[in-house]
């Protein structure tokens, strides 16, 4: 039963830390976006820079070039971003 138990928090924690960084990140979509598509766009967004494994045991090590990867593609994602930006001391 304990081992249940367990499985059932591992399972409530993830879910609870995924909701909280789409309730932040749909707060931020929400407020800057002024139109239906701007709100699409911003959900899209979040959606493809996530990564969602089901609840079990994982080797880090095996996992570990599929985070780097998606920290190297959103700081690509940045660094575009702030090239597309005009510069406010003009």
């Amino acid at each position: 039963m304990l081992k249940a138990n367990e499985e059932l928090f591992r399972l409530v924690s993830s879910i609870s830390i995924y909701v909280c960084a789409v309730i932040q990140r749909f707060h931020e979509i929400a407020y800057i976006a002024d139109s239906r598509k701007d709100m699409l766009d911003g959900i899209n967004s979040f959606l493809q820079d996530s990564i969602v494994l089901p609840p079990g045991e994982y080797d880090q090590q095996k996992l570990r070039p599929i985070l780097d990867m998606a920290r190297e593609r959103v700081r690509s994602q940045q660094a575009k971003k702030a090239l597309r930006k005009p510069s406010s001391g003009d």
